[in-house]
């Protein structure tokens, strides 16, 4: 994430995550950054919470790109692939709530 909040961008990075699904830290970065503070210095959760959150998402989005993909996916990383066969057919899927939208929930935001 860049500075955006100024029209002359001097490339300062403030926030900068190994997992895109890290959104606790995201969120804190956001909410500093619009209160015009830097984000505080953090490390990452960890490799495994992040990693075992998006498994849930891996069969759905396969589903949804077609059978293509999941051939592939058993191509080049069998064990991944069985993870996402198995977490599918027990039910598990991804979390009904997601706690960081991305989104506007209305249009005020935007004015």
């Amino acid at each position: 994430m860049r500075r955006a909040s100024s029209p002359s961008t001097d490339g300062t990075i403030l926030f900068r995550a190994q997992w895109g699904n890290d959104t606790t830290a995201l969120a804190e970065a956001l909410d500093a950054i619009t209160a015009g503070r830097s984000p505080r210095r953090s490390q990452s959760g960890g490799i495994v919470r992040p990693m075992l959150r998006m498994l849930r998402n891996i069969a759905p989005v396969l589903d949804r790109a077609g059978g293509g993909a999941w051939k592939d996916m058993w191509l080049v990383a069998p064990p991944l692939a069985a993870i996402a066969f198995a977490l599918k057919t027990f039910g598990v899927g991804p979390a009904k709530k997601s706690r960081v939208s991305m989104w506007p929930r209305t249009g005020d935001e935007l004015r």
